[in-house]
This record gives C-alpha cells, structure tokens and sequence, in this order.
C-alpha cells in the first residue's frame, strides 16, 4: 500500500507483483510542477515583486524623452525559475497606457526566459513621470508582479 498527496520533487522506482489481478487498481497522476517568476532589467538586475525600492528608469533628467517622441526602449526579461510552465496572461501599467510593452500572452517552459521591452508614454510631460509596470502570470509565488518606472518627458 503506497500513497502520496503532495510533493515538489518526487522520483520513484521498483516494481509490483500482482497476485489477483482481477481486483487491481492502478491509477498514475502527473505532478504538476510550481513555476516561478524571475524578473530582471537589461543589466541582469533582479527587479523584486512590488519594487523594493528601486525604480527601473526609463530616461534620466540630463537625457529625458522628447514630448511625443518615440524614445528608445528598456529591454526586461522574464525568467521561469519553476518546474512547471509560466503562463503569462496579461500585462499593463498603472496608469493605464502609460508603458507600452512587446510582450503579450505567452508560455515560458521551466529555465527558459522572454525578453520584451518597455517604452514610455511621452504625450505628457512632467518630472519625473511615475508608473507601475505589472505582469499577471500563474505563478505560485508572486501571480501579480509589480515594478515601479519613471521618465522624464520635456517640452
């Protein structure tokens, strides 16, 4: 007799005898694994969920984005450090349409990553300009992953 509900990690082997073969049941369920999400920007810095204070620049003041320009781009990669496929069903930013984003719905298979890139919205100006960037995943950990922005926009 053999039973198991839960596990992260599991390898089994051996074999079964099976003496009455007309009253056997045996019955196999996949594991399914957690995925996780690693977020890092285009230095390989780790962005923490929810920013821990630190603020991913989209431009600087002594560079800021031209108003209604089409500045360049931040690149960010995605990373799924689980061991089950990271689906990532939706991303935006607060105030919404303040960063435009490349990436959309996709599947991100255990240890591998996507890179997409950022790009502000320059049709205000202001300084500096604040957002908050999320991605909604399935991951077990964090499902909402949060990051602050900023830019500078002048006129």
């Amino acid at each position: 007799n053999c039973r198991a509900s839960h596990a992260e990690e599991a390898t089994a082997s051996g074999s079964i005898e099976i003496d009455d073969q007309e009253n056997f049941t045996f019955v196999v369920r996949e594991l399914k694994g957690d995925p996780q999400i690693d977020v890092r920007d285009a230095g390989n810095t780790v962005l923490p969920n929810g920013g821990g204070g630190l603020l991913l620049p989209l431009g600087t003041p002594e560079s800021p984005y031209p108003k209604d320009s089409e500045g360049p781009t931040v690149n960010i990669t995605v990373k799924n450090i689980g061991n089950g496929n990271l689906v990532i069903e939706n991303t935006g930013s607060n105030p919404a349409g303040s960063i435009y984003t490349s990436i959309g719905s996709t599947t991100i298979p255990p240890d591998e990553s996507v890179l997409f890139s950022l790009r502000p919205d320059t049709s205000v100006s202001g300084n500096p300009r604040q957002a908050e960037f999320f991605i909604q995943s399935n991951s077990t950990e964090d499902s909402t992953f949060t990051f602050p922005c900023f830019w500078y926009v002048v006129e």
